[in-house]
């Protein structure tokens, strides 16, 4: 490398090092209802820092697919359904993390130094979470507060916050990056444990049966390295020991949650499921196309019908409602202004949104993606197609029971992760080892 490029590449690193740091610090910050605002307001700014990574044939495609959408919105208006287009333009702040990952990453490589000042940051951010997070529990006595940063004085009210969620979500995004990794240092694998830990803590239930999807697509990382396999194993053991120490219920409430949602009649998700087969055989072209986007149970359509608005009406403006999600947005409204905070109890879940509102087209698009990443990665022999793998994996896992393709605040810095390091061509160096073993 000339003295002119290795100039440019260190610069290139330090933008980019700076942008993970900004954006990492700036989300963590208490958002609640602003949470979508800021967050787009950060995938505009990517898009201002690196100009020239906009126009891929990912978001060429997704254009089409976004403008078919809507016009099968305005189809299904011509059919005398009433539409909501506020919701359609809604969804485009709910699911704003989701353009990360059409652009194209302005790194050639994430390069070993870059990587190790990004390790080192993310080692301290999960330590400084965490102690925050104990502090909250002693604090409040109530796992439910266990919110870092993203909930910092939530424990003063003792409720369920979905702050929560968002925030163990994108601790666990955070260990996947680091865990990937087969040379990470001692501060690394300690902050990745500290970080399960403080999910555990956290009690984020069906994160925590999710979790074993991911962690075996990154253990597979590691079979041919029998001393991080068993370091990797054990430390996995700890944190289902702990799981079982803090939370004991957990594998009984998995069960309670499958009897709930799958066998008991009066299952709210059961009777959504129902309602999008339904809508769909009366409308055959919806099995295609879907209902539309921001027009069934999003947050973006619940938005835009005030369902989620308690305290304050949008304008008539930016409102709307169809006719596909009326018959929910009462006993919603009613459901949210109880506080019940429970996923269990909420009808809706983006992989039911996924298939309702974009059709088979949008199921396609999604086995498409995760084909392409894993063919990219494998072909490129990209050290990090396991975390991109994993964190993807795990996010339509939990998808099965909430709307987490509408959690900005959780997605932002996982999916920032996932495209500047999905260039890596060259497997990480082994070389450098005093650099690795600080």
């Amino acid at each position: 490398m000339n003295s002119e490029s290795g100039q440019m590449q260190i610069k290139r690193d330090d933008a980019v090092y700076w942008v993970i740091v900004g954006y990492t610090l700036l989300n963590a910050i208490p958002l609640k209802s602003a949470n979508a605002l800021v967050t787009l307001l950060l995938v505009i700014a990517y898009c201002v820092i690196f100009p020239k990574t906009l126009l891929t044939k990912r978001v060429i495609l997704s254009g089409v697919l976004l403008v078919i959408n809507l016009a099968h919105i305005f189809y299904l208006k011509s059919e005398a359904y009433t539409v909501n287009i506020p919701g359609y333009v809604w969804g485009f702040l709910t699911h704003a993390p989701f353009a990360l990952l059409l652009f194209k990453n302005p790194l050639t490589k994430f390069s070993d130094d870059l990587r190790f000042r990004v390790n080192k940051f993310f080692s301290i951010y999960i330590i400084v979470q965490f102690v925050l997070g104990v502090i909250q529990f002693v604090l409040s006595g109530n796992v439910d507060c266990v919110c870092g940063t993203f909930g910092l004085l939530d424990f003063r009210t003792g409720n369920i916050t979905i702050s929560q969620v968002w925030f163990t979500f994108n601790i666990l995004g955070i260990c996947f990056y680091l865990i990937s990794q087969k040379d990470l240092n001692k501060l690394g694998f300690v902050s990745v444990l500290i970080g399960f830990i403080t999910v555990v803590l956290a009690q984020s239930g069906h994160q925590l049966i999710f979790l074993c999807l991911p962690m075996a697509i990154l253990l597979s990382r590691y079979l041919t390295n029998i001393k991080l396999l068993f370091v990797s194993i054990a430390a996995g053991t700890i944190v289902v020991v702990s799981a079982i120490i803090l939370v004991p219920e957990t594998y009984s409430v998995g069960v309670s949650w499958f009897e709930r949602i799958v066998q008991n009649d009066n299952s709210p998700k059961k009777a959504s499921v129902q309602k999008t087969l339904d809508w769909h055989t009366a409308e055959p072209t919806a099995v295609v196309f879907g209902l539309g986007f921001g027009q069934y149970l999003t947050r973006a359509s619940m938005i835009a019908s005030n369902v989620m608005n308690s305290k304050r009406k949008l304008p008539a403006s930016i409102s709307g409602h169809s006719t596909f999600a009326r018959d929910f947005e009462v006993p919603m409204k009613k459901m949210l202004e109880r506080g019940e905070g429970s996923a269990m109890s909420k009808p809706y879940f983006s992989l039911l949104n996924l298939y309702s509102e974009f059709g088979v087209l949008g199921v396609l698009s999604l086995i498409g993606y995760l084909i392409y990443v894993g063919i990219k990665g494998i072909l490129n022999k990209n050290p990090f197609t396991t975390f991109h793998l994993s964190t993807i994996a795990f996010l339509i896992a939990c998808s099965a029971i909430e709307n987490y393709f509408e959690f900005t605040q959780a997605l932002i810095i996982p999916f920032l992760l996932i495209t500047l390091t999905s260039n890596n061509t060259i497997p990480i160096s082994k070389d450098r080892k005093s650099e690795v073993a600080k």
